[in-house]
């Protein structure tokens, strides 16, 4: 059976026709698809590149075809584009036997379309909020109120018609999209623990005192302004003026990178911020995790996000907003406000001048990650992905 997976990701292909990704649906990702599918076919967008990054995974592999759409950035890019990408879909959905499309996304929407025109079942997994995302201040474009408003009743007449749909939430989601209560519903996350990091607790020794420097780390994508970005800085900002000896590290890279390093010299945090860049593999996270001492993610949307899970799996003490699905997966005590530094500099200083409570929630996420394990979650992707199987075998008879 060869199944069809839409994504937003963006690919990069070098000239022995291989082709990579910064981190996100490398080869080992599609591997969970090739377990109950014979063959995928990715639909992305694919960036020919003339050499690989060091830091780049691979993602191409036996039995995984990528649907390479031409690369574009912005409505402006996709505009002029846009006639070939919707011929190249339309060629390759009649290609596929059965159709995942990880939603929300333009490139999954697109696919919708002509797999509704053509009358196919399909099935979706939500991976999360465009309503949120497109909020205003978190992505600045003139079409961006059109494009929330139009996203938000898509994603909703998409989840109400699938034959079946997989969240990365156990509520969040489900609540402002819900799906069709007589189709099947899962609560999958999309997160996959390495079971040798997650299995062992680390303790972590932590013992303040004001000589000591705190260090304090983010994870994120600087593609966009919604991970939280400058709130972080804004919160270092007012714990620095109190006294406080904190070293805030930022790992992740994007086109916003040159706008977060000049808003930190304007506020001279140069000696008090380091961009690390980008960390390719859950594995090189995890590890990195282990030199620092608090985790924060005051991002204003969120889905289930992966990087608070690994780093809870590494025992690290942890600080986020209470959006989307973390409120599911973190102690209360430990949630602020989105958008609020003040909020967020006086969590961080209840926090790491409390060694008790350190060293509580340093367990208490530990034990909390153990949920996400890869067996654990396997069973529940089994469940999802023999039932696409066996319908779509139903389908195919009739």
């Amino acid at each position: 059976m060869r199944t069809l997976i839409a994504v937003e990701t963006v690919f990069f292909k070098t000239p022995d026709q291989e082709i990579w990704t910064t981190g996100q649906n490398d080869y080992t990702f599609w591997k969970r698809y090739l377990h109950f599918f014979d063959e995928i076919l990715v639909v992305s967008r694919v960036k020919t590149v003339e050499e690989k990054d060091d830091n780049w995974i691979k993602a191409s592999g036996p039995n995984v075809t990528f649907v390479e759409l031409p690369f574009y950035q912005g409505p402006r890019q996709y505009l002029q584009k846009d006639k070939i990408i919707k011929d190249i879909i339309k060629e390759n959905i009649v290609k596929a036997d059965a159709y995942i499309l990880r939603v929300p996304g333009r490139i999954a929407s697109l696919c919708w379309f002509e797999i509704r025109r053509r009358k196919l079942p399909y099935f979706l997994e939500v991976c999360g909020d465009p309503w949120e995302s497109l909020r205003r201040g978190n992505v600045k474009s003139i079409v961006r109120p059109i494009a929330r408003v139009l996203s938000y009743w898509r994603l909703k007449s998409q989840c109400i018609n699938a034959e079946a749909t997989s969240y990365v939430t156990n509520y969040a989601l489900q609540k402002r999209y819900p799906p069709n209560p007589l189709k099947p519903t899962f609560s999958i996350s999309d997160v996959v623990l390495n079971e040798s990091v997650a299995i062992n607790y680390i303790d972590r020794k932590y013992k303040y005192s004001k000589e000591r420097v705190v260090k304090i780390i983010n994870a994120g994508t600087m593609n966009t302004f919604y991970k939280g970005h400058e709130t972080q800085l804004e919160a270092l900002k007012h714990l620095i003026k109190k006294g406080y000896n904190v070293k805030l590290f930022f790992a992740g890279d994007g086109k916003l990178r040159g706008h977060f390093e000049r808003k930190v010299k304007k506020m001279s945090l140069e000696k008090n911020v380091v961009f690390l860049g980008m960390i390719s593999g859950s594995d090189q996270l995890q590890r990195e995790f282990n030199k620092y001492d608090l985790f924060i993610l005051p991002s204003y949307v969120e889905g289930m996000p992966r990087v608070l899970i690994e780093a809870m799996a590494v025992s690290l003490p942890c600080i986020a907003s209470d959006v989307g699905g973390i409120p599911e997966i973190l102690n209360a005590k430990c949630l602020v406000k989105p958008r609020n530094p003040v909020m967020l500099a006086d969590k961080i200083i209840e926090i790491i001048t409390d060694d008790e409570k350190m060293e509580n929630y340093s367990k208490e996420n530990f034990l909390k990650s153990t949920e996400y394990s890869k067996s654990t979650l396997d069973a529940k992707r089994t469940s999802f992905y023999s039932l696409v199987k066996k319908q779509i075998k139903l389908y195919i008879l009739q």
